[in-house]
This record gives structure tokens, C-alpha cells and sequence, in this order.
């Protein structure tokens, strides 16, 4: 899974009217991978907007000097660009310009699917692997394990069969089984729909070999007594 960080925007990140991203960078992410947006990621008021999946890639080049933008060898026209520019997030095309006036730059142009901002859909690995019915919940509830049984279930279900776990060290977690205490911003993402469990941020492994599963129940009984002090959190 990819990050993008920012610093402006976020009311339009927030609400999906901006779905797209001016990045400078080597290599672009790759049409279909989740990508997690984050405010300020850097700093102490870092948030968690949401997780996407990356829709569409363009080359980009911004010569701010004879106010030029070429997207994939095509030079666009004025109009074209103040377009580009209210739907990336700016007020005016002169706003664009002088956000991008330190010279000639070429990148890549992000485009990602705006309905999967702050979970308004359930990511389809993850409906695959819950056997939804449906990926857009009408009322999304947060879960939390009643019980050590049910937590280790549900812990062996998606946490150890993810690839954010590989480690043991997913912060989404760690967050979840601190009880009540926020430590993170990856905390809130257990979710109930159509009456299962589920994590809204889960990202299948490739592959289980025999000595992965048995070295991921090992893992899921010696974390027993932790998800017993989720559950007396919650009391």
C-alpha cells in the first residue's frame, strides 16, 4: 500500500472533490493498489483521510515560466489548465501557478476513486475475504471483540492471514487492542457489516505456506491474554 501526504485541501480530500494529485517522483504508484491518504503525516496533527485505489496515472510536466502543463505529450490549453487547477484543489489557476512558480518540474498526474475516501465503500480484497454480499454498508459500526474467544477468532481470520501483520507489528493492532485509548490514528478501523467483523484496512498475503499457518496460530494463542485485556478495557 502507497502514502500520499498533504498539507492543503483536506476539506476537499474529505469530501472527494479533490480525487486527484500533482506528485514530483521517480516512479508512480501503480493503477489499482490501495493507497492511504494522510494529513500532515509528518507531524503531530498527522490523520488517517481515508484509503483508496489508485484509478488512473498521467505524466505531467508544469513550466510555470511560459505557463505551460503538457499530460502525456499533450500541451494543454488555458482553459484546460484552469480546469486541472479548480479540480486539484485550487481556487484560481493564478493560485496554481504560484503554488508551482520554483520552475520547470515533470511528474505524475494521481487520479484515485473518491468513493472509497474515509470508507464509504469496503475495499474489494477485503469483501472478497468477508464474503460480503454488498461493499457499500448503509450504516457502518465500529466493533470491538467481546470477549478473548471472539478476539482470537477474529484475529486469526484477518490479522494473521494480512500482510500488514507479517511482522507483528500492525498499528492498526496495536491501536485496537489498547482498549479505549487512542495511541494511534490507525485505531477505528474493526468495523461490523451484514453481522461480521471485520478490518476496513485489511491487505491479503500472497500465499500461506504450512509453516506459515502453523506459525500464525502459535502467534494468535500468545496473543489470548492480550485481546482479554481489550475486553476488560471495554467493561
Amino acid at each position: 500500500m502507497g502514502i500520499i501526504s498533504f498539507s492543503v485541501f483536506r476539506k476537499k480530500l474529505e469530501t472527494g472533490i479533490k480525487a486527484h494529485t500533482i506528485r514530483f517522483r521517480k516512479e508512480p504508484p501503480i493503477v489499482g493498489e490501495a493507497m492511504a491518504l494522510w494529513w500532515k503525516s509528518r507531524t503531530k496533527e498527522r490523520k488517517l483521510i481515508g484509503v483508496t485505489i489508485v484509478t488512473r496515472v498521467d505524466a505531467i510536466t508544469i513550466d510555470p515560466e511560459n505557463r505551460d502543463v503538457i499530460i502525456n505529450e499533450i500541451l494543454l490549453k488555458t482553459s484546460d489548465i484552469e480546469a486541472l487547477s479548480f479540480k486539484d484543489g485550487f481556487e484560481s489557476i493564478n493560485d496554481f501557478w504560484e503554488y508551482f512558480k520554483d520552475g520547470k518540474r515533470s511528474g505524475f498526474l494521481i487520479h484515485w476513486d473518491p468513493d472509497y475516501i474515509t470508507h464509504k465503500a469496503i475495499l474489494p480484497w477485503v469483501v472478497n475475504h468477508a464474503g460480503f454480499l454488498s461493499e457499500r454498508p448503509k450504516q457502518r459500526r465500529e466493533y470491538t471483540p467481546s470477549s478473548g474467544t471472539e478476539g482470537l477468532d477474529f484475529t486469526a481470520k484477518w490479522c494473521e492471514q494480512c500482510d500488514r501483520d507479517k511482522d507483528q507489528k500492525c498499528s492498526v493492532l496495536m491501536s485496537e487492542m489498547n482498549c479505549s485509548v487512542l495511541i494511534t490514528d490507525d485505531k477505528g478501523q474493526w468495523f461490523k457489516h451484514e453481522n461480521k467483523a471485520f478490518c476496513a484496512v485489511f491487505k491479503p498475503k500472497k500465499s500461506y505456506s504450512l509453516t506459515a499457518r502453523i506459525a500464525a496460530s502459535k502467534r494468535a494463542q500468545e496473543r489470548k491474554g492480550q485481546l482479554n485485556l481489550l475486553t476488560q478495557g471495554a467493561k
